[in-house]
């Protein structure tokens, strides 16, 4: 009578020990899945300060080149009167 309720007390066993198992197994995915969705979220976050911090050099540099812009208008101005000057002293 022992060999036979050793059976079904095994499987019953081998069936809780799975049971376990598998739950262990599915919260440890979640657990990494969650962990991959904040590391994305943080990269995300850091890109879109390098996105802000690049727009920001772009501007800055914009500005630059008008003012050079304007700088170079005004040289080429006086330029072209110094010549006109200069070529009626002569």
């Amino acid at each position: 009578m022992t060999a036979s309720t050793d059976w079904p007390e095994a499987a019953i066993a081998i069936a809780g020990i799975a049971l376990v198992g598998g739950i262990i197994v599915v919260v440890v995915w979640q657990l990494l899945a969650t962990w991959r969705a904040r590391m994305a979220g943080s990269r995300e976050q850091h890109y879109q300060q390098l996105a802000g911090h690049a727009t920001e050099a772009q501007q800055r540099a914009t500005l630059a080149l008008e003012q050079l812009l304007g700088e170079v208008r005004t040289v080429r101005e006086r330029t072209a009167e110094l010549e006109r000057i200069l070529s009626a002293v002569e």
